[in-house]
C-alpha cells in the first residue's frame, strides 16, 4: 500500500539507503511472479551494466508483434535491439543534431512570445510545468513526426491529447514487467499495451508523413527524414529490415522519451533556479558571457557547449531529480556477480530482474554531501573526478544507455538559455515549498499538481 501513496522511486530509494548503511551490496526480493535483485554496490552496477553487459542486455519489457507501439527500442530483446541500435545511432550524432537546431530555435521563439503575451495580459503566476510540456510536445512532434503541433498556442491539439494518453502509466508498468517475464503467455493471449485507437493514430501520422515527403521530395532535416533515408538504404543484409511498423515504433519511442522527460527536467531546473536566485544569476551571467561572443547575440549549437555553468545546473537538476528514478535489467542467462573485493556476491538465475535505485544513489551523502541542496558546482571537472564511477546515472550507463541523450541535453539547454535571457523566475504565493511526486506514474519522476512560478520580463 505504501508504494501507492508514495512514488515508487522514493520507496526503492529507502531500500537502497538501508542496504548502503548495512553494507549489503545487494538484496534479493523474492516473489512468485517477479523475483528482483536490488543492487547498491557501484562496482557490481558497473559490472552488470558494462563489463558483463551481454548477460544483462535486456530491460525486460514486453513486445507483442501485433502491437506495433510496443516494439520500441527500449523494450526490444538483445537480438533485435542490437541491429536496431546500430541503424538508429547515427541519427543522434552532433552533425545530425545541428541540422535539427533551426527547428528548435523557431519553436523556442514562439515559446518566448507565448510567455510574453501572458505577461502582457497581466498574468504573472504561470504554470511552468504545463508550458514546458507544450514546448516539448511541439519540438518532438515537429522533429519526430514532422508535424507543426502548435500546442503552445492551442494546448488542446489532438497530438498533445494523444501524447498525454500515451504517457499515462497507471497500468502499463506492471503489465509491461510481467509481460517481459512471461512473454510467450502474453503473446498467446494476444495482450497489448496500447489500444487500437492509439496505434491507429500514430501509425496514420507516420504513414501519411512518409508518403507525402516521398511523393513531393520534401526534406526537413529532422528525425523523420533520417528514418526515411535509413529505410531506403536498408537492404536487410543483417537479417533485419527496417519496416514501416519499426519506424512507427521508434518514432513513438522517441516521442515518449522526449515528451515527458525533457519537460520535467525543464520544470525542475526552473523551479530550483527560482528557489536559488543567486544560482539563477550565475547561470544567466554564464549565458550572457557566451552570447557576447556570438554573431548577432544569438544562441547557437556550439555556443551551448560553452555555457559550462548552465550545463552544470542541468546536471545538478538531473542529479536531484532523476526523471527515470529506477533502472531495470533482466538476466538473459545465469551469471555470477562479484563485489568490490572480488568475492562472489550473488548467483543470478536466468530471467531474474535487476533493480537499481538511481534516486537513492543520487541522494547518497557520501557521494553528494547535503544532497537536498542545489549546487551546480558539484559537476565541475574536479568534483566529478572525486566521485566513483556509476554514481551518476540519469541516462543509464553502458551500451544500453539512453540513445537520445544528446538531443535531450540540447533541447533542455537551449530552452533554459533562451528563457533566462528574456525572463526572471521566482517563487509566487502558489509555488510549493517542497515538491511531491505523482505516485500514479511510477516510471517517471513527475510532479503532482504542477509547478507555478512568478515570471517577470528582463
Amino acid at each position: 500500500m505504501e508504494s501507492k501513496k508514495r512514488h515508487l522511486g522514493l520507496v526503492l530509494s529507502e531500500f537502497y539507503h538501508v542496504m548502503y548503511r548495512e553494507k549489503k551490496p545487494l538484496m534479493v526480493s523474492p516473489s512468485f511472479l517477479l523475483t528482483t535483485v536490488m543492487i547498491q554496490d557501484l562496482d557490481i552496477i558497473r559490472d552488470l551494466m558494462m563489463t558483463n553487459f551481454e548477460y544483462f542486455s535486456d530491460r525486460g519489457g514486453f513486445v507483442n508483434h501485433q502491437d506495433p507501439l510496443s516494439y520500441t527500442i527500449v523494450a526490444l530483446t538483445y537480438n533485435v535491439w542490437k541491429p536496431t541500435r546500430q541503424k538508429l545511432s547515427p541519427t543522434f550524432t552532433p552533425a545530425k543534431l545541428k541540422t535539427m537546431f533551426p527547428t528548435l530555435v523557431q519553436i523556442g521563439e514562439q515559446f518566448v512570445n507565448v510567455i510574453r503575451s501572458q505577461l502582457d495580459a497581466g498574468v504573472e503566476d504561470l504554470n511552468i510545468d504545463d508550458l514546458c510540456s507544450r514546448f516539448t510536445t511541439d519540438v518532438i512532434g515537429n522533429i519526430a513526426f514532422g508535424i507543426e503541433c502548435n500546442s503552445l498556442v492551442n494546448p488542446s491539439t489532438e497530438f498533445r491529447l494523444y501524447g498525454e494518453k500515451a504517457t499515462d502509466f497507471n497500468i502499463h508498468p506492471i503489465f509491461n514487467i510481467i509481460g517481459g517475464k512471461y512473454p510467450t503467455l502474453f503473446r498467446l493471449l494476444n495482450l497489448k499495451m496500447f489500444n487500437k485507437e492509439m496505434t491507429n493514430f500514430f501509425t496514420r501520422i507516420v504513414r501519411q508523413t512518409i508518403e507525402y515527403r516521398e511523393a513531393n521530395n520534401i526534406r526537413r532535416n529532422d528525425f523523420m527524414d533520417l528514418l526515411i533515408e535509413l529505410k531506403k538504404s536498408d537492404d536487410g543484409s543483417d537479417g533485419f529490415a527496417l519496416s514501416l511498423e519499426m519506424i512507427v515504433a521508434q518514432v513513438f519511442s522517441f516521442f515518449i522519451a522526449g515528451y515527458g522527460t525533457s519537460s520535467a527536467t525543464l520544470s525542475y531546473a526552473l523551479y530550483e533556479l527560482a528557489k536559488n536566485p543567486a544560482e539563477q544569476t550565475k547561470v544567466r551571467q554564464n549565458i550572457e558571457e557566451v552570447l557576447v561572443k556570438s554573431k548577432n547575440n544569438t544562441i547557437t549549437y556550439d555556443g551551448l557547449q560553452e555555457m559550462t555553468y548552465l550545463q552544470q545546473a542541468i546536471q545538478e537538476t538531473l542529479r536531484k531529480y532523476p526523471i527515470v528514478p529506477n533502472l531495470r535489467r533482466m538476466c538473459r542467462r545465469p551469471c555470477t556477480l562479484h563485489d568490490s573485493n572480488g568475492r562472489v556476491a550473488c548467483e543470478i538465475p536466468k530471467d531474474t530482474f535487476i533493480g537499481i535505485s538511481v534516486y537513492g544513489i543520487h541522494h547518497n551523502p557520501d557521494y553528494y554531501p547535503q544532497p537536498e541542496i542545489f549546487r551546480p558546482e558539484r559537476f565541475s571537472d574536479a568534483e566529478i573526478a572525486k566521485r566513483p564511477a556509476c554514481s551518476y546515472l540519469p541516462f543509464g550507463i553502458g551500451p544500453r544507455a539512453c540513445m537520445g541523450l544528446r538531443f535531450a541535453k540540447m533541447q533542455v539547454a537551449f530552452c533554459l538559455a533562451l528563457l533566462l535571457t528574456h525572463f526572471k523566475f521566482s517563487f509566487s504565493n502558489t509555488t510549493p515549498k517542497d515538491l511531491s511526486f505523482d505516485p500514479g506514474n511510477p516510471v517517471f519522476l513527475t510532479v503532482k499538481g504542477g509547478i507555478n512560478l512568478k515570471v517577470e520580463k528582463l
